[in-house]
């Protein structure tokens, strides 16, 4: 390959490769460097289309066109879709644990926050239903059949239904608000997913063969979900019951 000999397009004499330059005109000659052996941040091309594995050339074309950069925006579908499964699909475990914890935290926050909007709402519906039922235990086992409640009841029966009623209706709106802001948040998600993707490559090219993992998409969605159970759940039921009734559940 050192000696390779090629035209010169200066002027036509034949000069060596390895030279640099033809001998005959004395004109510099351009270095050529293939496909493969072209550098991206300092990493062969060829190396960041093995670590990334599926669909790389549409990232590797991403992190050139924001090649030196160590924080930039780039949209990603994948990422805003599917998120934390995203994240431990493209093997970024510790990232996926962390987004996962700092998302339970953002949703636990996020329903507190629109709980406490409709706080003035729920309180006075809670206690009136709460003084029904310390008051006609006998009866709170029919509180849920509007038909026998309005024929054979008197008003505080029907008032401790359409109560109940009324805080079923603002629990949906909350539970809607909660599902809209969240789906918002994904945005982030969609633009930072890539700029974290190339930090991590660069990271882990050396010791880390890449790729990506079906099973890793799937165990990491469910543990996410299995964690969100445990203990987001039970944290929000907790500061839910402690706002409307001033108790603990």
């Amino acid at each position: 390959m050192d000696n390779l000999e090629k035209k010169c397009e200066h002027c036509g004499a034949t000069y060596i490769v390895s030279d640099g330059y033809c001998k005959e005109c004395w004109k510099k000659i351009p270095v050529t460097i293939s496909s493969e052996e072209e550098l991206l941040d300092g990493v062969k091309k060829a190396d960041w289309h093995f670590f990334a594995d599926k669909n790389s050339s549409h990232y590797v074309d991403v992190f050139a066109k924001n090649e030196g950069k160590k924080f930039f925006l780039s949209w990603n579908w994948a990422a805003f879709f599917f998120g934390i499964n995203w994240v431990f699909y493209r093997k970024m475990y510790k990232n996926g644990a962390l987004l996962a914890l700092l998302y339970s935290f953002i949703s636990i926050l996020v329903v507190l926050l629109i709980l406490g909007a409709y706080m003035g709402q729920l309180r006075p519906l809670y206690h009136e239903v709460v003084t029904y039922e310390e008051n006609y235990r006998i009866d709170t086992s029919i509180a849920s059949n509007p038909n026998v409640m309005i024929e054979g009841y008197d008003d505080p029966i029907q008032a401790a239904y359409q109560a109940r009623r009324e805080i079923n209706s603002i629990s949906e709106k909350i539970a809607l608000w909660s599902i809209l802001v969240m789906f918002v948040l994904q945005i982030p998600f969609g633009l930072f997913s890539d700029c974290m993707y190339k930090s991590h490559i660069l990271k882990n090219i050396d010791r880390s063969q890449g790729g990506t993992s079906y099973i890793a998409f799937f165990v990491g969605g469910l543990c996410n979900n299995i964690f969100n159970e445990i203990i987001a759940t039970p944290i929000v039921t907790y500061f839910v019951t402690l706002l409307i009734s001033g108790k603990p559940y």
